[in-house]
């Protein structure tokens, strides 16, 4: 065979290998349906998932990420629901990663719940949101929330709890960096806590880069990082305990408690903290008889 055909016959091996791969790769992913109606596993193998439309997880239904696995929206406003159960299951080694989509936990989620021995678990997950007046995860209906060893970025709202009324609902987040939208002017309420009914521990954690930060319900935060954040505002006319020991807050604006108790019952400790002086104040709030 002369030179001349060798080289021939290795560019056709080389252009059917690079097909071959392309094709591979162009197969290895899955669209996923508007409505979920049957338990599914996503994994690394058949990732990406493309979300092209708003999405539902149907009551009953568990769908369950695993290492490496990733799931793609396709626009700002894309939404999936969660109507039963979604977990995500990211390793160190390997992350989960999730991008262009507002995750929401319906209260039709609201079997989430530790008195029956369930909750909301996400784990080892890189989370990016889609930018100003979206949330990255709405949580509604006093479902129980925990969230470990991950990032959330980009979202207006990184957390958005919303709480219902008599129903106590917990919210565990540690070892995680929330951050709003890094700009000249930052923007976000990377964590927002709406009604009374919540148990909110956070720590070990980095929450910055947004607008604000409101805090309801009961709280306990320990050695946690506030960064680059104008406001931090923390209580209700019925959150009782507020317990914030070895934590930092770092170029933020006012660090404000609002006691509004009438029975005497509202606690707040503040125990070993680090203030950045030069930027960040401290103030606290009674209204009450």
């Amino acid at each position: 065979m002369s030179t001349k055909q060798s080289i021939m016959n290795l560019k056709i091996f080389t252009l059917s290998l690079a097909l071959t791969f392309s094709t591979l790769f162009l197969s290895a992913q899955t669209t996923v349906p508007a409505l979920i109606t049957s338990d599914q596993t996503w994994t690394a193998a058949n990732s990406p998932y493309l979300i092209n439309q708003n999405t539902y997880i149907d009551s009953g239904v568990t769908v369950t990420m695993m290492p490496g696995a990733e799931l793609i929206g396709s626009g700002a406003y894309r939404r999936l629901t969660v109507d039963g159960a979604l977990n995500v299951l990211g390793s160190r080694d390997s992350l989960v990663k999730i991008s262009g989509l507002q995750l929401a936990y319906s209260p039709k989620s609201a079997d989430y719940h530790r008195s029956v021995g369930k909750e909301v678990a996400i784990q080892f997950a890189d989370i990016k949101g889609t930018g100003v007046a979206n949330r990255v995860f709405h949580l509604n209906g006093s479902i129980d929330f925990t969230i470990k060893n991950s990032k959330i970025d980009s979202g207006y709202y990184g957390i958005f709890y919303q709480t219902k009324f008599g129903v106590l609902g917990h919210l565990t987040i540690d070892s995680c960096e929330i951050y709003g939208i890094k700009g000249s002017i930052n923007q976000g309420s990377v964590l927002y806590i709406v009604g009374t009914n919540a148990d909110v521990s956070i720590t070990n954690s980095i929450v910055g880069y947004g607008r604000t930060l409101y805090l309801n319900g009961d709280l306990n935060i320990e050695n946690t990082t506030f960064k680059e954040l104008n406001a931090i505002q923390m209580g209700s006319t019925a959150s009782k305990r507020k317990v914030l020991r070895c934590n930092r807050f770092e170029n933020s604006g006012e660090v404000k408690f609002l006691l509004q108790e009438s029975n005497g019952s509202d606690y707040v400790e503040f125990t070993g903290n680090k203030i950045d002086s030069g930027h960040t104040s401290l103030h606290l709030s009674y209204s009450g008889s």
